[in-house]
């Protein structure tokens, strides 16, 4: 056997190996970041559903108008300074939702979207069994009742038989129009409104400097229609970040660092359902931009409470800033070592065996037995037969 020759192909080694360490690096990764399987573009209503009561295409509409558009999964994040938006369930805790609300006001502007339907799996239906995924059916409407625990004064949520939305000089028609959800309290104000003057989305009015919303009086005034909806306080803020007439001196008063706080009432107004509409997809974008107040914020969707939330862990930490850089170069050390390790300097020498095979090493080593055991007189007569 060659003292060269090696058993293996070094391409054929080299791309099990790397194939290996990238699955293994890609199996690590997969664990922190919760890839376990499953499709969550359906049911509860939340930036990745795609059902009716899914806010998937205000993200996509969002993201293809120029924000910076992410979702989070991790609670730690929530307070961010840019504008969260909140779809909390029917069921949630109202207590946690309260006190982020209240956190927030000093942290950056949030948009909370009042939930209305519950979805379902159309697919677990006998009658729908062929329905493609991210179909659901609609139960009925129903309001949630943790609203009043909000600590936002008392608002009060109501169905109604709303048909048309206004907004500042524009309108619509409503998706539903026979369960369309409202909402009153003496702290809000006005920014959609529907034909009877009930409000469906409204800022939480605390005395915050948000702006001037008396902005929209120069494009409502003429309008009669739009003016007479302004006199039962249904407006839209419209916000010129440009202002030159604003007042950049420090104030005192705390409210002058408030962040706004916006409640939609009727969901349909940005749920999927709702953006199949031209007009209703505009006051979609008009509300966030409303939110925003004027400032350049990136727009930040909530997953935890539709219950897609995940808790940070060292698998986690460890592909994220800072420690990234400390398991890159780990990796890099791993990838020279094993380099180093298959590249060397020539060939693996094979170790030669310490006896030959053979006929001829088995009859030396047979005589030397003989010589040591010191029996040759013993085996004269016996060869002397055999010859």
């Amino acid at each position: 056997m060659s003292g060269n020759a090696s058993p293996f192909n070094p391409r054929v080694v080299l791309a099990v190996l790397a194939i290996g360490a990238a699955a293994f690096v890609l199996f690590l990764y997969s664990l922190g970041a919760g890839w376990t399987g499953g499709d969550r573009t359906t049911g509860s209503g939340h930036a990745l559903s795609k059902a009716l009561n899914g806010y998937s295409a205000l993200y996509q509409l969002l993201d293809r108008r120029g924000f910076d558009v992410s979702t989070t999964r991790n609670r730690g994040q929530l307070d961010t300074d840019a504008l969260l938006v909140l779809t909390p369930p029917h069921y949630f805790n109202a207590d946690a939702l309260a006190d982020l609300i209240e956190e927030r006001r000093f942290q950056g502007p949030t948009l909370l979207i009042l939930p209305k339907w519950f979805g379902f799996d159309a697919k677990r239906f006998s009658t729908a069994k062929d329905a493609p995924r991210g179909w659901v059916f609609l139960s009925e409407a129903e309001s949630p009742e943790w609203v009043d625990e909000l600590g936002l004064g008392d608002l009060e949520v109501s169905l109604s038989k709303e048909a048309r939305w206004r907004a500042r000089d524009t309108s619509g028609t409503m998706p539903e129009p026979g369960q369309v959800q409202t909402i009153a309290g003496p702290d809000l104000a006005g920014l959609v409104g529907g034909s009877d003057g009930r409000l469906l989305a409204a800022y939480r009015d605390d005395g915050g400097d948000y702006q001037a919303p008396e902005q929209w009086s120069d494009e409502t005034s003429r309008n009669p229609e739009a003016l007479a909806q302004a006199q039962k306080q249904v407006v839209l803020l419209k916000v010129d970040g440009d202002d030159d007439t604003a007042d950049d001196e420090e104030s005192d008063n705390p409210a002058d660092s408030y962040w706004p706080l916006v409640i939609v009432a009727e969901p349909d107004l940005l749920n999927n359902n709702g953006m199949a509409d031209q007009d209703r997809a505009r006051l979609a974008v008009d509300l966030v931009e409303a939110t925003i107040d004027g400032y350049d914020l990136p727009v930040v969707f909530d997953l935890t409470m539709p219950g897609l939330g995940s808790q940070a862990n060292l698998l986690t930490l460890a592909f994220e800033p800072p420690f990234l850089a400390a398991t890159l170069t780990l990796l890099l050390a791993a990838l020279v070592v094993g380099w180093r390790g298959f590249v060397r300097f020539g060939p693996p020498r094979v170790a030669h065996a310490d006896h030959a095979g053979g006929k001829a090493q088995l009859a030396r080593d047979g005589a030397l037995l003989v010589e040591r055991g010191r029996r040759l007189a013993l085996v004269g007569p016996p060869y002397a037969a055999l010859v």
